[in-house]
C-alpha cells in the first residue's frame, strides 16, 4: 500500500517528508491541524472540520492563505493517491517564519500537509476501554482549548499520566474542579437515561463528532444536554463512553480503576454508535 505525503503541493514519500526549519508551527506550535475519517472514499463531515479550522484561524489571526474550497480538493487528492477508501486523514496547517523569533512572520508562505492512513484495528476496536480522572488544572486554559492547534503537550502529558495509573486514556478537569474532555475526545455520560456532556465554555474542543452525536440523540428522543460535570458525580453515570471522528463512539467500561454501570458498553451508546453508523453510511453513499 502505498503511503504519500502531501506537502506544499508536492506528493512525497513519508520518509521523505520534511517540514521546514524556519516554520511557526515547528519553533512555538503555532498551528492547526484536524483529523477526519473516510468511508469508502468520501470524508465524512468535511464541511464541518473545514469550518472549524478556518473559524480558528481567524480567531486567532492566523493567515493561512488558503480556502475551504482548496483544501477539500487537497484532501480528496492526497485520499486518491494513496489509494485508500476507509482512512484517517490528519490535515496540518502553519506559517512561515524569516527567522527564529516569537514576533518573526513570512508574509504568505505557510506550510500545508496531509496525512491519509488505513484505519486499523485499534480504530475499529468496539469494546469498553478505561480511563482516569486527572487532578484539577490539568486542562489547558479554554481560550485554547476550543481551537485544534498544535499546542498539544497538555494532552500529551494527560495521555502519559493514564497509562502511569493502568489506563488507556484520561479526563481532564478544569481549575474550576469540571470534567473537560479526554486527551483526544469528547467525553458523554449517562445520567438516569439522560445523555450529557460538559459545555465548550468549561474549557475543550467543540467536537465535529460531539455535536453529529448530540444531533443524533435528540433525533431519537433521547434527552441530552450540555451542562457541567464534577468528578463527584461520576458514581452515578451507567455509562460513559469517547467521541471523536476516528474511533466514532468508544464506551469507558472501567473508571478511576471502577466498572462503569454493569462494567460492559452500554446500551444508550451503543444505540447512538448505531445512528452514527447509519449516518457515515448516508453520506458515503450520498
Amino acid at each position: 500500500m502505498r503511503n504519500l505525503i502531501y506537502v506544499n503541493g508536492d506528493l512525497v514519500p513519508a520518509d521523505r517528508a520534511v517540514v521546514p526549519l524556519m516554520d511557526r508551527g515547528y519553533l512555538y506550535g503555532e498551528g492547526l491541524f484536524e483529523s477526519m475519517r473516510a468511508y469508502r472514499g468520501r470524508i465524512f463531515a468535511l464541511d464541518r472540520h473545514l469550518q472549524r479550522l478556518l473559524s480558528s484561524a481567524v480567531e486567532l489571526g492566523l493567515e493561512l492563505g488558503v480556502g475551504e474550497e482548496n483544501l477539500a480538493r487537497i484532501l480528496a487528492l492526497t485520499l486518491e493517491a494513496n489509494h485508500r477508501s476507509d482512512a484517517y486523514l490528519r490535515l496540518t496547517i502553519s506559517q512561515r517564519c524569516d527567522a527564529p523569533g516569537i514576533e518573526s512572520r513570512a508574509p504568505g508562505k505557510f506550510t500545508v500537509s496531509v496525512i491519509a492512513r488505513e484505519i486499523g484495528a485499534a480504530q475499529e476496536h468496539r469494546g469498553g476501554t478505561s480511563a482516569v480522572v486527572l487532578e484539577p488544572g490539568s486542562a489547558p486554559p479554554a481560550s485554547l482549548a476550543r481551537h485544534k492547534t498544535l499546542s498539544f503537550l497538555a494532552y500529551v502529558r494527560a495521555r502519559a499520566a493514564a497509562r502511569g495509573r493502568l489506563a488507556q486514556d484520561a479526563l481532564l478537569v478544569n481549575s474550576a474542579g469540571e470534567i473537560t474532555e479526554a486527551s483526544t475526545a469528547n467525553v458523554f455520560f449517562v445520567v438516569e437515561g439522560r445523555v450529557v456532556t460538559p459545555p465548550v465554555a468549561c474549557g475543550l474542543l467543540p467536537g465535529v463528532t460531539r455535536a453529529i452525536v448530540l444531533e443524533l440523540a435528540r433525533g431519537q428522543g433521547v434527552e441530552a444536554a450540555k451542562r457541567v460535570v464534577r468528578p463527584a458525580e461520576l458514581a452515578a453515570c451507567s455509562e460513559c463512553f469517547l467521541t471523536n471522528s476516528i474511533i466514532e463512539l468508544q464506551p469507558v467500561t472501567t473508571l478511576n480503576g471502577r466498572p462503569v454501570g454493569s462494567g460492559a458498553p452500554g446500551p444508550v451508546c451503543a444505540a447512538l454508535f448505531a445512528a452514527y453508523s447509519r449516518a457515515t453510511a448516508a453520506a458515503s453513499d450520498a
